[in-house]
């Protein structure tokens, strides 16, 4: 019911959002329905092709087992990056950028852990003072998606970075300089807290009453504006945005490897074998970079574009079920990426 001296309504958690969407509801939605009164004419139910019981299990596998072994693994590989990035120092402009890189990655999968901790039922059933599924919209969920955007277009600096060395050798150099490329890391960073504030504003932890625990708890409360808001910041965030930096970094890198190939057959007339053998080590490295940030950001993308496109592609849809399962792979492969 809303509050009109302070503009806020309360949720319930099958309301609540994550990344824009509505979380899991941890209880099976009530199947069953009144039957109807005489003379009166029962719409016609839809059945899921996908079970509720089947959601349930693939999202265990996913969140509670693979999620938070690769998270565990992948914290760990990025603290051990970000000492050894730090021993190497900061005068080379690739040292920066990965550096950079490795903290946004690391808080990938340090809120995404976080997130799949608050998902376990073993977790989320404890008599807790707050509501483990809401309090982690704030503090996992939007912190999740902020990193991960982070990381993305930061590879894409990194792939314009390594076009650039190669059509401009002998300029780069002086053009992307290790406080410049501080500076663009500051910036996207900046800019992407920027971006979520908006989210922020609408949605806010708060003390509120919980019939089903019977008591007062901390939980997620939405302000009256909160559709009109989500809406444009749904679309530009987690659609315009993430498929420009996919977009930018297949073009680069295409690019790239079509330059290095012509540099490769030009070397093998002037240059030793050597030479031509590590252009096309450079090749193979940059093309397995490319796929790897390809296949984990690809999904998700299509998942939020398929939200735009069709209204029942969401929680509360019809096809809630394979829309839970699918984001569940989508944050498994992101999880792998950040790793």
């Amino acid at each position: 019911m809303a509050n009109n001296d302070n503009n806020i309504i309360t949720t319930r958690t099958s309301d609540v959002t994550l990344l824009g969407w509505s979380l899991l509801r941890l209880h099976q939605p009530n199947s069953s329905s009144p039957a109807p009164r005489a003379g009166v004419t029962a719409l016609p139910v839809y059945v899921s092709p996908i079970s509720f019981e089947a959601r349930v299990v693939v999202l265990a596998v996913n969140y509670n087992f693979l999620c938070m072994i690769i998270c565990t693994l992948g914290t760990a590989a990025n603290v051990l990056n970000l000492i050894v990035f730090k021993k190497q120092g900061f005068n080379d402009s690739v040292n920066v950028s990965l550096f950079g890189l490795a903290i946004s990655d690391l808080g990938c999968l340090l809120t995404l852990l976080w997130l799949s901790i608050c998902h376990n039922p073993l977790f989320y059933n404890l008599d807790l003072p707050f509501d483990p599924v809401e309090v982690q919209y704030v503090t996992a969920g939007r912190p999740y998606l902020l990193f991960t955007r982070i990381s993305s277009w930061i590879t894409t600096f990194v792939t314009l970075k390594r076009y650039l060395c190669v059509t401009f050798p002998m300029k780069v150099n002086g053009l992307i300089t290790p406080r410049r490329t501080a500076v663009v890391i500051v910036i996207i960073y900046v800019l992407f807290a920027a971006s979520v504030a908006p989210v922020y504003y609408i949605s806010r932890l708060a003390w509120r009453f919980n019939p089903a625990r019977n008591r007062t708890i901390l939980g997620l409360v939405f302000t009256e504006d909160r559709e009109a808001i989500e809406s444009v910041s749904f679309t530009v965030n987690n659609v315009a945005i993430q498929i420009v930096s996919l977009v930018c970094v297949v073009a680069c890198t295409a690019a790239l490897v079509v330059r290095l190939n012509r540099r490769t057959s030009w070397l093998r007339g002037v240059a030793s074998d050597s030479s031509s053998s590590k252009d096309k080590k450079v090749v193979k490295m940059v093309v397995v970079i490319a796929t790897v940030f390809s296949v984990s950001f690809t999904p998700i993308t299509l998942i939020n574009v398929g939200m735009v496109l069709d209204p029942q592609f969401t929680t509360v849809g019809r096809r809630e079920n394979l829309f839970h399962i699918v984001c569940s792979f989508a944050f498994v492969l992101e999880a792998i990426n950040s790793s």
